[in-house]
């Protein structure tokens, strides 16, 4: 009985990391507006959550539910606020649980996705939102590194304190509390690795310094890095 508890926690876990690299690819795909790429990623990711959750269709959608919401603010963070971006309407998510079996949720998220990837690229033909795209781009890629708000600047040919008001006033928050978002989301991944330690996830999202990491993780998140880590193996 022990043996088999075991092998089921173990199978348990393997599932929810390879949902979690899903889902990074995921976001990472629909960020480029790459909407079939986005579209397989997907179907393997839902065919993971329903062999997760068998029969438990409130909890696949439940997670659903996480998915959309990870997804909106990936796309917010690119400046994609328009009238059309219904994920400020609590509306999808009414009509999400209004959907009754899997084939239905599936084929609606495809749909979700379309129009999520044609947002992206109605944003990015903006040429006033390039700069901060660009932006946000330099971060994604250096943000394990000590950067400052001079180093990003530079890599768009502007100055400190325009690229800081352009980008506050495109996303509504400062350029520091998106490089502290987006370690938190690269250390949450690193969190559902069971061989990996909270100091690993630290060190390999940006924070050079556990007890500091640790604090802000729970400022943000409301969790310990290790009661998030404990609540990912339930």
């Amino acid at each position: 009985m022990i043996k088999k508890d075991l092998q089921n926690n173990e199978k348990r876990e393997a599932l929810e990391i390879r949902i979690a690299e899903a889902e990074k690819n995921l976001r990472l795909r629909i960020r480029r507006g790459q909407t079939e790429e986005a579209k397989g990623i997907f179907d393997e990711l839902f065919d993971t959550l329903c062999e997760t959750h068998g029969s438990q269709f409130s909890l696949i959608k439940g997670r659903i539910l996480e998915l959309l919401i990870w997804l909106s603010r990936s796309v917010a963070d690119i400046g994609a606020h328009n009238e059309d971006y219904h994920f400020h309407n609590a509306l999808i998510y009414e009509e999400l649980y209004g959907l009754k079996d899997t084939d239905t949720v599936r084929k609606w998220m495809f749909k979700v996705i379309e129009h999520l990837t044609e947002i992206i690229k109605e944003s990015e033909k903006d040429h006033t939102l390039q700069a901060v795209y660009a932006v946000s781009r330099y971060i994604q890629t250096h943000f394990k590194e000590k950067i400052t708000i001079e180093d990003i600047a530079a890599s768009v040919h502007l100055n400190g304190s325009y690229t800081s008001h352009l980008f506050r006033k495109t996303f509504g928050y400062t350029i520091t509390d998106y490089i502290t978002y987006v370690r938190l989301e690269h250390a949450k991944i690193i969190l559902a690795e069971p061989s990996a330690t909270i100091n690993d996830a630290a060190m390999e999202s940006g924070f050079s310094d556990v007890s500091y990491f640790s604090r802000v993780f729970k400022k943000i998140e409301g969790l310990s890095p290790r009661e998030y880590r404990n609540k990912l193996k339930k």
